[in-house]
């Protein structure tokens, strides 16, 4: 049950042969684990502001970490994968990229 990094890696396991409790306690570790990781930054970024300032406070935050994360993605997808071994490369995918 447990997913080697190899095959994540060189793609041979692609998602539609990927079961759903194979995915679930991954899913659920890190839906927990980022938690931990929010409610500090939330703290930290918002503890010491008044109630009133609070509100406006919150939604700039949340849409600052919105569109940082939307530029992260758009950053990850757009730009080729490299690989340090050519001969690596995943299949089905561009090989001059690599």
């Amino acid at each position: 049950m447990a997913v080697q990094v190899e095959d994540v890696v060189d793609g041979s396991m692609d998602a539609n042969q990927t079961g759903f409790w194979e995915l679930l306690v991954p899913q659920v570790v890190r839906g927990i684990s980022l938690m931990f990781c929010y409610m500090p930054a939330n703290m930290i970024a918002l503890g010491s502001l008044s109630q009133d300032a609070m509100k406006n406070a919150a939604g700039l935050y949340n849409l600052m970490r919105d569109l940082g994360g939307g530029a992260a993605f758009s950053r990850d997808v757009h730009e080729p994968v490299r690989f340090a071994d050519p001969g690596r490369c995943p299949p089905r995918h561009d090989q001059a990229a690599c």
